[in-house]
């Protein structure tokens, strides 16, 4: 039982079910983090974005091109690469989570905007 389960684990999701929970697993701790950022700067009163050390790695002149937008497709590999591309750039530019997630917000399109806005209301209490 232990082999068939590490082996659907390998495959990824099977169902669309299987998908959409590893999407919104996926986005909630990104809005998760976003959100305590942000919280945390607003406690403290610090400037909205601090440039870290990685900056200096590829220098601050670098433009790099954004993800393309995500649309809220369900598929594993889109889903993937759309994270991993964020992340990437959040790395090379040293963005705190709050930046990232401005930055990346308004490329999601269709359902996945539907989703985040959904759950923007949800957080605000409306």
């Amino acid at each position: 039982m232990e082999d068939q389960d590490e082996q659907q684990r390998q495959q990824g999701p099977s169902s669309r079910d299987d998908l959409q929970d590893l999407f919104n697993v996926m986005m909630m701790g990104f809005l998760e983090k976003s959100t305590a950022a942000f919280a945390a700067q607003q406690q403290q009163q610090q400037p909205f974005f601090t440039p870290t050390n990685n900056n200096n790695l590829i220098g601050n002149d670098i433009k790099l091109k954004l993800p393309d937008k995500y649309d809220g497709t369900r598929d594993v590999t889109t889903i993937e690469n759309f994270f991993c591309a964020v992340d990437k750039l959040q790395y090379i530019k040293g963005w705190d989570e709050r930046k990232t997630f401005l930055i990346a917000s308004p490329l999601l399109s269709g359902r996945a905007e539907t989703w985040l806005n959904h759950l923007e209301k949800l957080n605000d209490g409306g």
